[in-house]
């Protein structure tokens, strides 16, 4: 059997959500019920986005390019493939995110990886950025500090309120 690197890589993700399910099932009731909730719901997507990976991998390694009928013309998949550099990129975006938690926490967080992430790799123009960023932090807020009551990591700084 052949994995490709789409495929290693939602198997990843299928373990990593698993596992996470697994882990905060031992906790009570009242401590498990929101971590379980993102851990579901990116289990969901995970085997999704394996199945449909899977089905396209079979699909393109049964193509043998030959038409199906006699006048058809087999059109090559539009499918743009990622090059590494771009994988590698966005490793690379989403370390620096959580180094930024670690050091800032996340209010600070928010608001430079937001402005820096959609300015220097999204080339977002700063009316953009200011909208999403301003809308971000105040979803967070409202969300979390304001709806749940819930204190969020201030970093190694104790950048927290």
């Amino acid at each position: 059997m052949n994995i490709k690197g789409r495929t290693l890589f939602d198997m990843l993700f299928v373990l990593i959500f698993a596992v996470g399910f697994y882990f905060s099932a031992k906790w009570n009731m009242k401590a498990r019920l929101f971590p379980q909730l993102i851990v579901l719901s990116g289990l969901v997507v995970s085997i999704h986005n394996l199945i449909k990976t899977a089905i396209s991998n079979r699909a393109r390694d049964n193509d043998d390019g030959k038409p199906m009928q006699s006048g058809a013309v087999t059109v090559p998949s539009a499918r743009p493939t990622a090059a590494p550099k771009s994988e590698w990129t966005m490793i690379l975006w989403v370390g620096i995110y959580f180094c930024m938690i670690i050091l800032f926490g996340f209010w600070v967080t928010i608001i430079l990886y937001t402005v820096f992430f959609m300015s220097i790799f999204g080339r977002e123009n700063w009316k953009i950025v200011t909208i999403y960023t301003v809308g971000i932090w105040l979803l967070i807020y409202f969300g979390l500090s304001v709806g749940m009551s819930a204190s969020l990591y201030g970093g190694v700084l104790g950048l927290t309120w």
